[in-house]
This record gives structure tokens, sequence and C-alpha cells, in this order.
């Protein structure tokens, strides 16, 4: 997901290109919510796998197509390699740490000069009244521990230390937000799990509302989340981090 949000700006910088073209973005499924909330993106469509969206390439679909995938990654399903031509070609999964951000990745891989903005993410009202739902306190510290690559991933007994820590010590409740939760929970304090429990964009309410965000996904981290397609950015300040990528032998920060 973190790569989707990241790509973000590159929509709008489509739009201003063309600023009359109906927008559609392709991605999986699970995926499709937070394109949602993406202000340029008209339409979303959804492929099984990446497989699927090569074979949309090869029929030529009408008007402009920005390929925002590194080349050489393979297919999940049908471990089919992607293989992408030009200047894009260089740009794999053991180089494209050597690019900078995955926003200016995303830009060479889609033939567009490198952006350097953050991605804004447009929760709906009805996102908003779910989190109001939630009856979160008025101070809270968000932590979202695990990416799609482990390797990433700082390991569970440093999350727990450290929630017990901000939990036990400092006094503040935590909220866990992600697929799955990595803490066994702040012993020492309050701690609230909402792991796969609520939408996407309710999450990103949820982060835009906390007091302090700590997460491995610098997507997350830099996102501007508006509730109602308008306010203010993102009120919390914020960390992330991750453990160090073995492809690239160090610790790639945005």
């Amino acid at each position: 997901m973190g790569d989707i949000v990241a790509a973000e700006p590159l929509s709008r910088a489509v739009r201003q290109r063309h600023p009359n073209a109906l927008i559609v973005w392709v991605a999986r499924k699970p995926f499709m919510e937070v394109i949602e909330g993406f202000e340029a993106v008209d339409r979303t469509l959804p492929v099984t796998c990446l497989t699927e969206w090569m074979f949309l390439l090869t029929v030529r679909p009408p008007g402009t197509v920005y390929d925002l995938h590194i080349s050489d990654r393979v297919c999940d399903r049908c471990r089919t390699p992607l293989r992408k031509q030009g200047q894009a070609s260089g740009i794999t999964l053991q180089t494209y740490y050597d690019y900078g951000s995955l926003l200016t990745v995303a830009c060479l891989c889609a033939g567009i000069p490198p952006l350097n903005e953050p991605p804004r993410i447009l929760p709906g009202q009805n996102h908003v009244r779910q989190a109001d739902a939630l009856g979160l306190e008025a101070r809270f510290v968000v932590i979202h521990c695990a990416s799609s690559d482990s390797s990433r991933d700082w390991p569970a007994s440093h999350w727990d230390a450290l929630t017990n820590y901000i939990s036990g010590t400092l006094g503040w409740p935590i909220v866990e937000v992600g697929l799955l939760p990595v803490t066994a929970g702040a012993k020492e304090g309050r701690y609230r799990n909402l792991c796969g429990a609520i939408p996407i964009l309710t999450m990103a309410e949820v982060i835009r509302r906390a007091s302090l965000f700590i997460g491995v996904d610098a997507a997350l981290r830099t996102s501007q989340m508006r509730p109602g397609h308008r306010g203010s950015c993102c009120s919390a300040r914020s960390f992330a981090g991750r453990n160090t990528c073995p492809t690239a032998g160090r610790t790639p920060m945005p």
C-alpha cells in the first residue's frame, strides 16, 4: 500500500498534463479503497495480478499509459517477470533504493520528471464518522509495525519495549493499525488493536487525529490526510523507520 500512497502526487501531475482526460488507476482489488481517496483519479480498475496488467499493456489500451512498476518485478501469482525498456529497465528490485524516494522511483518508471511533494489522501465523511464511532481519546499514539517486505521490519520485541515505554512510562494510550498486530500489547498501560478492523481510509483518518505516528511506512508518515475533501494537513508528529535493507546494505530513509 505504501508504494501506491507515495505515488499519489503522480495522479495530480497527470491531471495537469491531461486536464480533460478520464484518469483510470489500475491496481489489485485490496488497494481500490485508498485510490478512491485520490482527488485526481476518476475511476479505478481492479486486476487480479501483475500478469493481468502486462496483458492489458499488450492489447494497447486507448490513451496514454503510465506504468509505475519497476523492472524485473515477478507476478506473485503467475511467476511472470515484468521486463521494461529504456531508462526504466535499470530500476529493479536490486537497484531502486539508489534512485531516491518511492515517489521519485515511480516517476522515473512512468517517464515523468521526479516530483517532490507529499501524497494527499481524502477520507470521505463516512470514514470520518467511523473514526468518530471508535471513541478515541484526545491524545494517543498510532503505531504501524509491519510492511509488505519483512526485511524492512523491526523485531516484535523492539516494538513491545517501545509500546511499554510509551504507554507505561509516558502514560500515552497506543493504537496499533495495519493488517495484523505485531506487538503483544502494552502491558503497563492502554493499548487498542485496530489491525484489520477498519477500512484503509478510516485508518488514514485515525492517523490524522493522532498526536504521534510511528511506523515503517514513510508514505503514511508524509501523507496529507484531509477529511471531507477539505481541512488541514495531517496534524500528527511522525517518525518512520525500518530495519536495514539486506539488498542495499543500508537503511534507506526518505
